[in-house]
């Protein structure tokens, strides 16, 4: 059974959609993060009940074991091996909780909501609205587990099949004391 919602913000009169979230039965979660450039996360449960997580960006700087990457996808037949220069990460979700981490953070990112364009086709997908601190912010997303639960549990949040996806902000410029 798959699910499709839509993360908007607001700020002032400006409202977005930010995030676009399908979970695709219990096999695998997208988080479509929209905005300036094309850039995704994704979680891949596998027959032992192991858990791939992958962060998926258009812009990824170049590194010097990008064609490896791609020589490798391609060796072992994997479709579209040239995307496999474009991961930020692709490792597996910590089986074991690790202390002091506050659920598991997917992702931390800049949003501009105006770089953001809405499309009329996000108005048939179950949605949720939530208050941007600012036009330009930083947004963090957490998936909290049994085994690694995030410490808001009243914060917004999406139920999905490999537990609860979590939003947070911050003002952007992010400044430290």
């Amino acid at each position: 059974m798959s699910k499709t919602s839509i993360i908007f913000f607001r700020d002032g009169d400006l409202e977005r959609p930010v995030l676009k979230v399908e979970t695709k039965g219990d096999k695998r979660v997208v988080i479509v993060i929209r905005g300036e450039c094309g850039e995704h996360l994704t979680l891949h449960r596998k027959d032992d009940g192991s858990v791939i997580f992958t962060h998926w960006s258009a812009d990824k700087p170049v590194s010097t074991w990008d064609q490896a990457r791609a020589v490798t996808a391609r060796a072992m037949r994997w479709r579209s091996p040239e995307r496999h220069r474009n991961y930020l990460s692709n490792r597996p979700l910590y089986p074991e909780p690790i202390i002091g981490m506050d659920g598991h953070q997917l992702a931390g990112r800049y949003i501009n909501l105006a770089a953001t364009s809405p499309k009329e086709k996000y108005q048939r997908f179950d949605r949720m609205t939530l208050d941007a601190p600012a036009p330009e912010f930083m947004l963090y997303i957490h998936l909290s587990t049994p085994g690694q639960p995030f410490s808001k549990p009243s914060a917004p949040h999406i139920a999905t099949s490999f537990g609860d996806l979590y939003f947070t902000t911050a003002r952007w410029p992010v400044t430290r004391s």
